[in-house]
């Protein structure tokens, strides 16, 4: 059994109960497409949803790594800077460090309809010497000076976790993160200014309510050849907790954090559909030879919303699927 039977069993997980006409326009099948695209033979997924919650309708996929690949399970349609990318950190993997494991991910822009090229990112915690490597080995290794120049630019206390390219998008920038390291660091709000980042009072009354109900956050911002972040960005706030048996949405969090980005006019009314998504099942699923047991789990991991012009504009959903195959006792 590959791993195309695993990732239709999470989509239909995500668009039961009526989801698929609240979230999706026609229906899944270039979601999951997109996905055999990117993810290598494995018997596990780990993979992420992004759902716009207002305009355009449809889900952007993700497809995230930790564990080396063998280079015969790279699969077929692949992108070449993908490709390059998965055999180099196969070289290196597993990586794990104090903040936590190194990942490789790639995504497609499907809403957008920019799923020409794949989108690359590298979430290297705090194992900055990988990020010129991985930088080189995707054909963008002009782009480390202007990750270096914004290192420097980082407000007293915080960092940056990882850094991306999506040539898809067509506008030459580079996707970074950043976010407090520790207690003492500069506060949120003058972080935003720090970086040259203008937001009016709706924004960071907006933000500040978001973050009281989050367990974590980063800003995601794009920066130019020199390093000096563009004026428009997002706040991404996680909402999965540390116990994963419990939904965001047992104790409201969830509620009250797409409420705000309803509020605001960066979300429409169709998060609510949402409310039933977060689930853990096994099931048995066919192989060649015999039936296999499945973990499989759809979890409702974060919320963003970008600010343009410094007024929250689109407000996203992000989902967590993971499949783990095992044999059946």
């Amino acid at each position: 059994m590959g791993n195309n039977v695993m990732f239709s069993v999470l989509c239909g997980m995500l668009c039961a109960k009526g989801r698929d006409e609240a979230l999706l326009d026609h229906g899944t099948e270039e979601v999951r497409q997109a996905f055999s695209r990117m993810m290598p033979k494995s018997d596990a997924i780990d993979a992420y949803f992004e759902v716009p919650l207002i305009g355009k309708r449809g889900i952007d996929v993700i497809c995230s790594l930790g564990e080396p690949v063998l280079k015969e399970h790279i699969p077929d349609a692949v992108d070449g800077a993908w490709s390059a990318a998965l055999a180099w950190f196969s070289d290196i993997a597993p990586v794990k460090t104090e903040k936590g494991n190194v990942q490789l991910l790639a995504e497609m822009d499907l809403v957008s309809g920019m799923a020409s090229r794949l989108g690359t990112y590298l979430i290297q915690c705090d194992r900055a010497d990988l990020v010129g490597p991985y930088l080189a080995v995707v054909g963008e290794a002009a782009w480390l000076s202007a990750w270096e120049s914004f290192c420097t630019r980082l407000p007293r206390g915080w960092e940056t976790t990882y850094v991306g390219l999506f040539p898809g998008r067509g506008d030459n920038l580079l996707r970074v993160n950043a976010h407090p390291a520790h207690d003492g660091a500069v506060g949120f709000t003058e972080a935003l200014s720090h970086l040259g980042l203008a937001a009016n009072e709706e924004a960071i009354a907006l933000c500040r309510s978001v973050l009281d109900s989050s367990s974590g956050f980063d800003l995601q911002l794009d920066v130019d050849d020199g390093g000096q972040p563009v004026a428009d960005f997002a706040l991404e706030a996680r909402l999965e907790g540390k116990l994963l048996s419990m939904s965001p949405w047992e104790d409201g969090r969830a509620q009250r954090v797409f409420s705000l980005m309803e509020e605001s006019g960066a979300a429409d009314g169709r998060w609510s559909t949402l409310e039933q998504v977060d689930i853990s099942k096994q099931l048995l699923l066919p192989t060649p030879d015999d039936l296999q047991t499945c973990s499989m789990s759809l979890r409702t991991y974060s919320a963003k919303v970008r600010f343009t012009s410094g007024r929250p504009a689109l407000a996203k959903a992000y989902l967590r699927g993971e499949a783990l195959l095992s044999d059946n006792a």
